[in-house]
């Protein structure tokens, strides 16, 4: 089974997430595209022995 990104519907917009947990790390990324399938934002973030550490990119001037 092939499973593939879809596009959202014209003026939305779709946001896909992942997340990891191994031993004491965990991690996260989030990226939001609209219906054009251009990226307009990505968030990630690792943690460690509860700290935090973020790098955020924004892409897109109205998400910032």
């Amino acid at each position: 089974m092939e499973v593939a990104w879809q596009p959202p519907l014209e003026g939305w917009y779709k946001s896909n997430s992942d997340g990891s947990l191994v031993e004491d790390r965990a991690g996260y990324g989030v990226l939001v595209r609209n219906c054009e399938g251009q990226s307009l934002y990505a968030v990630a973030s690792s943690l460690k022995d509860s700290v935090c550490t973020k790098s955020w990119y924004p892409l897109h001037p109205r998400l910032k």
